[in-house]
């Protein structure tokens, strides 16, 4: 219901999440959401959803010093997924297969 579309353009700094428990934990659901907006006219791009999700989030918590991108000296956390989310027409949930939290590995499959 936000109109990201219109904050972005008036230079504001934005971040996407979820409302969890509300809505589900499901970063890929957030980027679908942004991109298929019910209003066309505050649709965003793939590249601008993940930036939102990602360094717009970090920014807004303070903490882009150390998260939002993979970066030298940033903390390195990121998720490996069994197909590529960004590749689709439409961002799906694909299955995990490893997610790293500060350099070290805290979920395999």
């Amino acid at each position: 219901m936000n109109p990201f579309r219109d904050l972005l353009a008036r230079g504001l700094v934005v971040g996407a999440g979820t409302d969890s428990p509300i809505t589900d934990l499901d970063p890929f659901a957030t980027l679908d959401a942004l991109e298929r907006h019910h209003d066309p006219g505050q649709r965003l791009s793939r590249d601008e959803s993940l930036r939102l999700a990602t360094t717009g989030s970090a920014r807004l918590s303070n903490q882009e010093d150390k998260k939002g991108a993979l970066e030298p000296g940033m903390h390195a956390d990121f998720a490996a997924y069994d197909a590529d989310p960004l590749g689709q027409d439409r961002p799906a949930a694909p299955r995990p297969i490893v997610t790293v939290s500060l350099g070290r590995e805290v979920f395999a499959n």
